[in-house]
């Protein structure tokens, strides 16, 4: 097989972690296997944003069909077009992703140019890569109009970026990252599952030698690495030991005079790799306390040649490797903590064990198996694989919502053994769209028409809440192109899916003697009739809800709770359905999407974000509950005045529409994406769940926990949720003032995170749902 590694030279002459990388593993390719590699390396300037553009361009034109896989692992390697690609993720460009929020800069495009703005519509409606290029084509006759719009980084260049990476990342065939860091980077990958983690070795020949009396640091000397770190905390030591910086780079002169005054610290400059091989070799320990980094192969080579690392509680990749007090030291990224762990390695007793263990730790990281995982051919067909229609009455990629998250991680779930496509009814001004987020498993969404829209509005009008959900019910038919498109999934499908009942009407119509699932999340009876209290057509549109709702109950060969208690109720309510087959499949959290920080590195982002003060946050969508919710959070906020409550999500979009006075420490952040959201709660106190009414349980909870934030809930907000009394404290509404004050004197805990990776991550409810599909069929 000829296999071709394509990587970027953004720098001419630079040999980096990337480049070496890339030349070892062709080497070991040609060196360990009958197939042939080549590296194929392509000029990919990012000077500016037209650089970028056109980098992005070359690389989509590349054609490389003559080779019969390719391989990449950076922005804009991916943007090549080839039926067998693999992708070997690095990074991409991390000024419009990971770091973006570092820039203080918005994430909506506001111009005044309207191409601008139209060009950044386009990319969060879907874009084609080729349209998108002439688009930016196109814009070039206005570069000197759109110069604010044009920095790097800046809104607009986020905007483009996304849409090609999503594009691209679209295609590729498997994806697998070098360390467990780059895998938590969700908004990397656009909904794209990743295959594995694949930790590469170093191709410098390291060896074990007897330590002398000095620590080793040893990178490119910029501002990332943080070699200023080092230099602090060793400054505040009086260790009987020499610190020895290898290297070279734009801070050299900054360190150097850092260093004054300060006889044991010493620059090497730039090493050949024997002379490298030698100082790693006799080392007593080495420092790596780069921020973020992505994987490092400073550590490797370290622990291989059985020298423990001190590193950082915030370095990333090194975290990966690194235990504190087993094969180096985790210190807090802060000059004192790093001259504690320099303490602790001069004066340990029992350093060989720390030796031993570092070479332990990395036994696993060898070229051969790295090399089976990327190029093993994955020739498992879908051809025979069982094809699962869902239908939605809203859309779920990204999920913004929990109803959102509930559809679009279970359908993750799903493509592990089955085919999956799902087909949502979105707003009736945005465009068909169909998303591909892997090769089991794709999304249509189609925009409602306008005599449904119509239809909806006057529903709307006279209810005052949304109704599309219940103008599916019993308009369905009106919107011709969804109704297409679901009779020929529908003649496909093995297996029909409808995403809580309002769609259940339609597949009951047009699937025949298809086996039928009814995924409900509430009791919507129950929720429509809290909802709809003072609408004038309340009676009419219940009925609606009540004749959808019964049907799926009914005639479902399978019904899936997300709690018992929902079970119980919807008995309740329908206390003559029969029901053939019914499973509870709880909510979940998606833990890739959602950091765990401890409480000294969530001030250490507060400080980066300038945060002050008490925050206490609450996710929340348009939706009647939450709105109730809000409403008595302002209560609470009055009694409060020391927290600022974050309430983040489109409930905001509903009091900006709808005016209420509300306490001034309530603050709107609106619709955010994934990652925003994350660093929201990361950057929060504590959580709270003030819920009064509702059915199902509350997502929110789930990545409160995740977050390690102690929450304070409502019986109703912890609904569903077993042993949640020993996670959070639970309270009536007017018991919150006191509690809220409890909670905010306890600190951020791993225990709530491992709760809900053990029992309620997506994976791990997945295997009941995947379970209850696989007995129907």
């Amino acid at each position: 097989m000829n296999i071709a590694l394509i990587a970027p030279s953004h720098v001419p002459f630079v040999l980096g972690g990337a480049e070496r990388l890339w030349h070892d593993l062709c080497h070991q390719i040609n060196e360990l296997t009958s197939n042939r590699a080549d590296i194929i390396n392509i000029p990919a300037p990012e000077g500016d944003f037209w650089e970028i553009i056109e980098s992005y361009n070359t690389f989509s034109r590349l054609n490389l069909n003559h080779f019969d896989m390719v391989i990449s692992g950076k922005n804009p390697c991916w943007m090549v077009q080839h039926p067998n690609h693999i992708l070997y993720m690095l990074h991409p460009l991390r000024g419009v992703y990971d770091t973006y929020p570092l820039f203080h800069l918005p994430y909506q495009v506001k111009s005044k140019h309207t191409l601008v703005n139209k060009i950044a519509a386009a990319c969060d409606a879907g874009i084609a890569s080729d349209e998108l290029f002439d688009e930016l084509n196109e814009l070039k006759r206005f570069k000197d109009e759109i110069i604010e719009d044009i920095n790097i980084p800046s809104p607009f260049l986020r905007k483009i970026l996304h849409r090609f990476d999503s594009n691209a990342l679209s295609s590729v065939k498997r994806i697998y990252t070098i360390s467990n860091t780059v895998t938590g980077r969700a908004e990397y990958f656009h909904g794209k599952e990743v295959n594995g983690t694949l930790p590469p070795p170093s191709g410098l020949k390291v060896r074990e030698g007897s330590p002398s009396a000095y620590l080793l640091t040893y990178s490119r000397l910029d501002q990332a690495k943080r070699i200023d770190l080092i230099i602090q905390g060793f400054k505040k030591t009086r260790v009987n030991l020499e610190l020895r910086i290898a290297g070279e780079g734009p801070e050299l002169q900054n360190l150097i005079n850092l260093s004054a005054g300060d006889e044991r610290i010493k620059f090497l400059g730039r090493l050949t790799d024997d002379s490298l091989v030698d100082q790693i070799a006799h080392a007593r320990a080495i420092c790596f306390t780069p921020y973020q980094e992505d994987y490092g192969l400073v550590t490797i080579e370290a622990l291989f040649a059985g020298k423990p690392v001190i590193t950082t509680s915030d370095a990333g990749g090194p975290l990966d490797f690194i235990v504190n007090g087993v094969n180096g030291y985790v210190a807090e990224p802060t000059p004192s903590s790093i001259g504690n762990a320099i303490n602790n390695i001069s004066q340990e007793s029992d350093y060989f064990s720390l030796s031993a263990a570092a070479k332990k730790s990395v036994s696993h990281v060898r070229w051969d198996n790295l090399i089976a995982r990327l190029l093993e051919q994955n020739n498992q067909t879908t051809i025979n694989k069982k094809l699962i229609g869902v239908f939605s009455t809203y859309p779920i990629y990204p999920p913004k919502g929990g109803g959102q998250a509930r559809v679009f991680y279970l359908c993750k779930e799903l493509e592990k053994e089955y085919c999956v496509h799902v087909v949502c009814l979105v707003d009736g001004s945005q465009c068909e769209e169909t998303i591909q987020i892997s090769s089991n498993f794709k999304i249509t969404n189609i925009p409602a028409n306008k005599g449904f829209s119509e239809e909806d509005w006057k529903m709307y009008q006279s209810s005052g809440i949304p109704s599309t959900d219940i103008v599916m019910s019993y308009f369905f038919d009106e919107n011709s192109r969804y109704i297409e498109v679901a009779k020929k999934l529908i003649k496909q499908a093995d297996v029909l899916v409808a995403e809580q009942c309002y769609t259940y009407p339609l597949i009951y119509k047009y699937g025949e003697s298809k086996p039928k699932v009814y995924n409900s999340q509430n009791v919507e009876y129950v929720l429509k009739e809290q909802m709809l209290a003072s609408a004038k057509n309340k009676d009419k549109l219940l009925k609606y809800v009540h004749d959808a709702e019964f049907s799926a109950c009914n005639s479902a060969e399978l019904i899936i709770y997300c709690s018992k208690s929902d079970e119980q109720k919807m008995k309740e309510v329908y206390p003559e359905y029969i029901g053939h087959f019914s499973e509870v499949v709880k909510n979940g959290a998606d833990l890739s999407s959602i950091s765990y920080l401890t409480s000294n590195e969530r001030k250490s982002l507060r400080h980066r974000l300038g945060i002050n003060g008490v925050v206490a946050i609450f996710i929340a969508s348009w939706h009647e509950p939450n709105i109730e919710a809000v409403r008595s959070l302002s209560v609470i906020a009055q009694k409060t005045p020391h927290i600022n409550y974050l309430i983040v999500g489109t409930v905001g979009d509903y009091f900006s529409n709808n005016p209420e006075k509300l306490s001034r420490n309530l603050h709107f952040t609106g619709l955010v994406t994934v990652e925003e959201k994350d660093i929201l709660l990361q950057s929060a106190d504590i959580a709270v769940n003030p819920m009064l009414t509702g059915s199902g349980t509350n997502i929110k909870m789930f990545d409160y926990l995740a977050a390690g934030l102690p929450v304070v809930s409502t019986p109703v907000g912890a609904r569903g949720i077993e042993d949640i009394h020993q996670n959070a404290f639970v309270c009536d509404l007017d018991e919150f003032p006191e509690y809220i004050n409890r909670a905010l004197k306890q600190k951020i805990k791993y225990s709530r995170r491992s709760f809900i990776q053990e029992n309620y991550s997506w994976k791990s409810v997945g295997d009941s749902y995947r379970s209850a599909i696989s007995k129907l069929l």
